[in-house]
């Protein structure tokens, strides 16, 4: 994936989420990272800064391997948005790789530790992907 589909990617997501809001990504406030990029959002809307209940996403992220879409309404900096992301991130493929079939693995204080999606919701995250 191209930095230029990504940046197609986000808009389409965000376009999907808020219907009455104009998107634009600054092209000058692009951060690249391992997973992807980070894309700093201008939006504008009638009935800004809410739309249908829900505020303009400030930064968008883009996976370059799987696709994915997150954006954030909260003030992170694109350096900090990618950090909690890539944090996240490197958590799944860690517990994707301790899975085990027979559940056996989830004994232990495995159990208490927050689901990814809730911590995901709990920094501000939103997959907006779909």
């Amino acid at each position: 994936m191209t930095q230029e589909e990504a940046q197609v990617l986000a808009l389409a997501c965000l376009t999907k989420r808020c219907p009455n809001t104009s998107c634009r990504i600054r092209e000058h406030e692009v951060l690249v990272g391992a997973f992807g990029w980070v894309f700093s959002i201008e939006a504008t809307a009638e009935d800004m800064p809410t739309v249908q209940g829900h505020h303009a996403p400030r930064l968008v992220l883009v996976n370059r391997k799987s696709r994915q879409v997150v954006a954030t309404t909260r003030a992170h900096s694109a350096v900090s948005f990618a950090q909690v992301y890539e944090t996240l991130l490197a958590r799944s493929v860690a517990d994707a790789r301790n899975w085990c079939l027979t559940g056996d693995d989830l004994a232990g204080s495995r159990v208490d530790l927050p689901g990814i999606a809730e911590e995901a919701r709990r920094q501000g995250l939103e997959d907006i992907s779909g």
